[in-house]
Order: structure tokens, then sequence, then C-alpha cells
């Protein structure tokens, strides 16, 4: 009898980002200054792709929502808490094996990624305040970049699965809203006055529940 080779695989899912951590290096006066920004937030996307006996590859797209926390050093030597609200986009191609019914190891290419500013004010200690010298984006500033990504996938009962992934990312654009500016991030007027980035980069651990659905199935012929 004739079997199935291949199959178009669709997976939608939701989650959560466990962890994120992005790093910033900034030149301020001469001075270069490293900065590490924590955040966490919901996430939804799907992959949508073709499993060829072992192999699985395709292509995927996410959108997430999280909440940016990072500290600053005032000048009497007051450490301030900031809060600032992005959403992200998520762009990928991805390629990766099914080591049996159960589980599947995918790497992700992230050809474009995406972090924007979306909430008009800038939250210190608590409190509402405009965004600005302290270290802000304000709304409409966006980052863009790429980045990899390496997913452990373990589906269980009735199609539901169960994904780890941590992510490496790159911020190699902004764009600034106030100055209508577009550029490299290396060489842009971004963050405070005199500020300019030397580097951005971000690591994220990503946990997502999804079901996976196999359909429109190449099958071979009958062999003689």
């Amino acid at each position: 009898m004739p079997s199935a080779i291949a199959n178009v695989v669709l997976e939608p899912y939701a989650g959560y980002i466990v962890d994120g951590d992005a790093k910033a290096n900034k030149d301020v006066s001469g001075s270069n200054k490293d900065y590490t920004n924590s955040y966490s937030g919901v996430t939804v996307g799907g992959r949508i792709g073709v499993r060829y006996q072992y192999l699985i590859f395709g292509v995927g797209y996410s959108m997430a929502k999280f909440d940016m926390r990072y500290n600053s050093t005032a000048d009497n030597g007051n450490t301030e808490t900031f809060h600032d609200q992005y959403r992200a986009k998520y762009k990928s191609l991805f390629g990766g094996f099914t080591f049996s019914s159960a589980f599947k190891l995918i790497g992700n290419y992230y050809q474009e990624v995406s972090f924007e500013d979306r909430d008009p004010v800038l939250l210190q200690n608590g409190s509402e305040v405009l965004g600005g010298a302290e270290g802000a984006t304000q709304t409409g500033d966006k980052f863009y970049g790429h980045g990899y990504g390496v997913l452990l996938s373990y589906t269980g009962y009735k199609g539901l699965g169960i994904d780890i992934e941590y992510r490496k990312l790159k911020m190699s654009k902004f764009k600034d809203v106030r100055n209508e500016n577009y550029g490299d991030v290396s060489n842009t007027m971004a963050i405070g006055s005199g500020a300019v980035f030397t580097k951005y980069s971000s690591t994220e651990i990503v946990l997502t529940l999804g079901f996976s659905f196999e359909f429109f199935s190449w099958r071979e012929g009958p062999r003689h």
C-alpha cells in the first residue's frame, strides 16, 4: 500500500517570554556604559511547514507584548527603576528533526525582529513621567534586528505541544520618531541626550503551548 512520506504541518501557539535580558552599551560623552534591561510578557504565533520523513522545515511568525524594566543611577547616586512597554514581532525560517512522534528539535533563524515602544509615558519608580534623558525610548521608537533560536518540542495528548526555546537576538537598526532618524544602532543618537549606542543585544527564554495539525499528505506509489 502507498504510505505518506510528507505532510503539511500547522502549529499555532501561545505562551510566555519567561526571561528576557537585553544588554545595551552606550557611549555617553566619550565614556562607555553597559546597561542590562529585563523583560517578560505574553506571546502568540504560529509555524507552517512541511514534514518529510524525519525532517521538518518552514516559516514562522509571532508577536509579543512585554514590560521592559531597567535601572538608572541618578546624579545624586540614587538608583531609579524604569518601566516601558514594548510590542515585538518576529519573522523566522526554521528547520529541524523529529526524533519520534513526541519530540522535535528545531533551529530558528529570525531574519526580521522588531521591538517597538507602545506606551506614551514612562513609569519611573511607579509614577508616570515623560521619557527622556534618563534612558527611555518614546512611543513609536523601534529597534530592528535578527537572531537565532533553538527549540525543543514535546507533543503529547491529541497534538498538544509544549515548547521551550532559547533565542539570541542582535538589534542593528534604530528608528527615532522624535528626530525622524533611522540608521545603524552604532551611530544613532538615541537614548538620552548625547548618548550613542555601540551595541544592543537580547536573549530570551520562551515557553509555549500549541496544537500541531498535519494535512495534505503526499504519498509514494506502490513499489513493484
